[in-house]
Order: C-alpha cells, then structure tokens, then sequence
C-alpha cells in the first residue's frame, strides 16, 4: 500500500468580525483520507473548530469560547462483489454541548448495488448498531437536578 492508493483532503476557514462592544473569531479545520479498493474501503475523517465572542456591557465583558473535536472512522471488507463487512467508529468532545467524550462504535454491513468496477458511490447501509457514551463533566450523577446524566447504551437503527 502507497500514498497512491489513497486520497487525501484538507481544509481549514477563519472567520472574524468585530465592532465597539462585540468581538467574534471562529476557526475551523478538518483532514480526510479515504482509500477504496475491489478489497478493502477505509475512510477516516478528523475535524477540530475554535470559536470566541466577546462581548462588551458597561464596565463588564461575557466572554463565550467553545472547543469541538471529531473523528469517523469505517473500515470495510468485501466478501463478494456486492456485500461487504466491517466496523464504523465515532467520538468526539464538545464544550459547547458539554461533552467531555462521546465514543459510538458500531458495525458495518453494506450492500452495493453495482459492482465495485462499474461505481463505488450507490452505498446502502442495511444496519447500524451504536454503543454511546458520553462523559459529561458536572452532570454524571443521576439526580433530579441533572437533566443530562451519563448514558450507556445498545441502540439498533435498522435503516435504508
């Protein structure tokens, strides 16, 4: 396996704005890389963003700053020309959402109505099935002030 086999993409924006008594900047990023063979499909994907607003009452300043994290993962084998298996993964932390860690891992099973020759794009996942957990900071413990205690869980998704 060579670089060649692969295809890789990058990307990155800012945005940022200002005036007497606001203040904004956002900046985001995210990198793929994705390599499909008759065999094998492996795609991977990692995003970060940075946002800030500051703003300005009198003599005091709110300030708002929220970090994110994310990665997909899939990688699949083909049995045959039009069934392929294998394993899907997901996590990421926000705390804007007030995510310390999210972790969803789950099996893949695809069927591709046209041969990997002919195209590789007309997917239909036949089954998705998640184990989620999320670790949120001050919230972990179940009691009637929580309203957002941590959750594990097996949640199939038949889907089409």
């Amino acid at each position: 396996m060579t670089t060649r086999d692969w295809v890789f993409s990058i990307g990155a924006e800012g945005f940022f704005s200002g005036e007497q008594s606001y203040k904004s900047q956002s900046v985001e990023g995210n990198f793929s890389a994705n390599r499909v063979t008759p065999e094998l499909k492996i795609r991977l994907g990692f995003s970060a963003d940075h946002y800030e607003s500051h703003f300005q009452f009198d003599e005091s300043t709110v300030d708002s700053i929220t970090d994110s994290l994310f990665f997909n993962g899939m990688a699949v084998k083909s049995l045959n020309e039009h069934w392929s298996v294998g394993a899907y993964l997901k996590a990421s932390s926000s705390t804007y959402n007030n995510i310390k860690f999210s972790f969803s891992p789950a099996p893949a099973v695809e069927y591709n109505f046209f041969s990997y020759v002919k195209v590789e794009v007309l997917i239909v996942p036949l089954f998705t099935c998640t184990l989620d957990g999320f670790l949120r900071p001050r919230t972990c413990l179940p009691s009637a002030q929580s309203a957002n205690p941590c959750r594990f869980g097996l949640s199939p998704c038949p889907s089409i």
